[in-house]
């Protein structure tokens, strides 16, 4: 473990000997879409999200990712390519948080890891003002939390399997100086299927929780994002 620190630790200044840069940004994350689409619950003594709306209700969440880049000077700029690995965090919307609070022990949170490759133009406006374009492409790993609450000697609960997608990000901003900039990108993380993981999930015989042998039905949810970040290069 200490070797494996070690070399992490060690690999942002084995890239900048071989010419690369790297750079660290902290986001926030605005759900658009089917991500952000409203939950209506018709009956609180049912299960929440279940399967046909798990996806949905993602409120304002956070972000981090690390980038590794070569810079190419062409005429009054510079391109990039870089390569991305990101995490990005939401939680459900406010009213179906109290109802979790009032009566479940475990909201739904979601978690995104896309890993991106791509290109940025940067130009060379001003000495301390440098406008940047970027688009990249790659995967995106999305990873909901379990669903469920305890009663008396059961607890029951929904638990998703992970699910991979097709994913692209479109971004624009700014560099102030050489070691920040700022800027807003477009994530689409791609359709992503949802299922239940039948050797985990518990479903007794209790309201809500009907047979999930009988429902092989995959629900489909595209996953978006606006970002905010703020980016430290090194």
């Amino acid at each position: 473990m200490l070797a494996v620190a070690m070399t992490m630790a060690g690999a942002p200044l084995y890239a900048q000997m071989l010419g690369f840069s790297h750079s660290v940004s902290v986001m926030g994350v605005i759900p658009t879409g089917q991500f952000s689409k409203s939950v209506r619950i018709e009956n609180a003594a049912l299960p929440i999200f279940e399967r046909s709306q798990i996806g949905s209700d993602a409120a304002f969440g956070i972000g981090f990712s690390y980038r590794i880049g070569k810079s190419f000077d062409v005429l009054v700029g510079d391109l990039q390519p870089f390569a991305e690995v990101g995490f990005m965090w939401n939680r459900i919307g406010s009213d179906n948080r109290d109802r979790f609070d009032d009566q479940r022990s475990k909201a739904p949170r979601y978690r995104n890891l896309p890993l991106m490759i791509g290109v940025q133009y940067r130009h060379d406006l001003l000495p301390l003002i440098k406008p940047y374009i970027e688009l990249g492409f790659g995967v995106d790993w999305f990873l909901p939390v379990r669903e469920g609450w305890s009663s008396d000697d059961t607890k029951p609960y929904y638990v998703f399997k992970s699910s991979s997608a097709t994913a692209w990000q479109l971004g624009i901003g700014t560099y102030i100086g050489g070691m920040v900039s700022v800027g807003l990108s477009y994530y689409g993380l791609g359709k992503h299927a949802f299922d239940f993981n039948e050797s985990s999930t518990e479903n007794p015989v209790q309201a809500g929780f009907g047979k999930i042998e009988n429902d092989k039905s995959t629900e489909y949810r595209r996953i978006n994002a606006l970002m905010l970040k703020v980016a430290f290069h090194f």
